[in-house]
């Protein structure tokens, strides 16, 4: 919320000196839901999902990313009353589906991420028994 407000200050600042408002920064067009979906599809989620292929410590991070993910899905869709998006108001039945589209590729990167560090953390359980059964030398 507070970056939000900061976002937002920015930009009446910007409209207040007739400059054009910076992106994410009018409060006018901005909706906090979607900002923070589109903010964990390309910048958080890369970067976590990353470092836990590296660090498999990590996909407990991961996971609630994807339940914050989740949440903010959620009041996106009380926001424009999704329940009552159909082909009467197509802009709005194409908006859900597309952040439907968009929930539905995080959760299948999410599951398939889960697979990744679980193979990889048997390959490496693998390695450390041949290496406790091997003869010393």
């Amino acid at each position: 919320d507070l970056v939000l407000q900061e976002f937002f200050e920015q930009g009446d600042r910007e409209k207040a000196e007739g400059l054009p408002v910076s992106m994410n920064c009018d409060r006018d067009t901005v909706n906090q839901d979607e900002l923070s979906m589109n903010f964990c599809d390309f910048i958080v989620a890369p970067f976590f999902f990353s470092m836990a292929k590296l660090l498999p410590a990590m996909l407990p991070i991961a996971s609630i990313l994807g339940d914050n993910r989740t949440q903010w899905h959620n009041l996106y869709l009380s926001r424009v009353g999704a329940k009552d998006a159909d082909s009467s108001n197509s802009a709005v039945a194409e908006a859900v589906a597309k952040w439907a589209a968009r929930k539905a590729s995080f959760t299948d990167n999410l599951e398939a991420l889960k697979e990744t560090v679980a193979a990889a953390q048997q390959v490496v359980q693998q390695a450390v028994s041949l290496n406790e059964n091997a003869p010393a030398v």
